[in-house]
């Protein structure tokens, strides 16, 4: 008789931990299983053959555990086959056979998500992590469980940094624990230890813009260009600042809260400093010109887009310290 259990994550990050949760609960209750022993499968590759074969007896050695990953990309084939195999199968968890679904938690797929489910001994579920908030707390609770304490600075630069990827933010995190065991980390540590990364030199080049700090922010954008920078990249990150620049700018006139902006209370305090460089007139002029750049080298294929760009960072820092003057 096999026995069931159930992941449904849809970032890798998220999957790894709910997997350790699995085998935490198998080593708790069945201590004689063979974690060490594992075949991952991947659903939208393996057919109802495949499958059978990786879980008969004849071919299983005892105690190992077959993973089937993807399961919302189940080929019809597999889908077939699982629903009578589910029908078939209880879930007790009398012997050493075990199989691990993984599904993404999409639509497709959930009536044999469901079925599985409702028979499976073991269910760890994660929501994916998409907001900016929801990504804060995430680092939070890594180094948090790893006793480091990191200020809200720093886990501010590692969040806007990797922005929607938290795939590479979960690596770098855990790659800050390994190195920093036992120690504090501030923000300082983070740009230090990552001065070359491309995605800490886009966030160093937004900083500089808002500021108006038009040699730094110049000397930053020719290094990262050599380092492989991609312009229309930093067009975006610069947008993105100067964003958070027009929101907060008008939180006390509104009465507004971080929260009314979609904003954490340690991004509003980043944002604070560049405010006397703007108002709304520069601010609106460097929309346009961001907004007019960026449809030019998107466009343009023959245009010098660094030079382009480069200029667009003139004239946002003139902007910022000259009142205008450059526009």
């Amino acid at each position: 008789m096999d026995s069931f259990l159930l992941i449904v994550a849809s970032q890798e990050p998220l999957i790894r931990q709910q997997l350790t949760n699995a085998k935490t609960f198998l080593n708790a209750n069945f201590p004689e299983i063979d974690l060490s022993n594992i075949v991952s499968l991947d659903a939208g590759q393996t057919d109802s053959e495949t499958f059978s074969k990786a879980i008969s007896p004849s071919l299983f050695s005892i105690n190992t555990v077959v993973i089937l990953r993807n399961l919302q990309d189940a080929t019809d084939n597999l889908v077939d086959f699982l629903d009578k195999y589910l029908v078939k199968k209880n879930t007790s968890l009398d012997n050493n056979q075990i199989i691990i679904f993984q599904h993404s938690g999409i639509r497709k797929g959930t009536k044999l998500l469901n079925q599985i489910k409702a028979a499976a001994k073991f269910v760890g579920e994660a929501k994916a992590i998409k907001t900016t908030s929801q990504r804060i707390v995430y680092v939070k609770k890594l180094f948090a469980l790893a006793k480091i304490d990191i200020d809200n600075q720093a886990i501010g630069v590692l969040v806007d940094a990797f922005g929607d990827d938290v795939d590479e933010l979960d690596a770098t995190c855990r790659q800050f624990i390994n190195d920093f065991q036992g120690n504090s980390i501030s923000s300082d540590d983070i740009n230090k230890y990552f001065s070359g990364r491309k995605q800490i030199k886009i966030f160093e080049i937004s900083e500089a813009v808002a500021t108006g700090n038009m040699s730094k922010a110049l000397d930053l954008y020719q290094n990262g260009i050599f380092t492989g920078l991609e312009p229309i990249a930093i067009i975006a990150v610069v947008a993105m600042q100067l964003r958070k620049v027009a929101k907060v700018s008008v939180m006390a006139s509104k009465k507004l809260k971080p929260e009314d902006l979609k904003m954490t209370p340690w991004q509003v305090s980043s944002v604070k400093p560049y405010l006397s460089k703007w108002n709304t007139a520069n601010l609106s002029k460097a929309f346009y010109k961001l907004a007019h750049i960026e449809e030019v080298v998107k466009t343009n294929s023959k245009i010098d887009k660094n030079y382009l760009v480069e200029q667009l960072i003139i004239d946002i820092c003139s902007s910022a310290v000259n009142n205008l003057e450059s526009f």
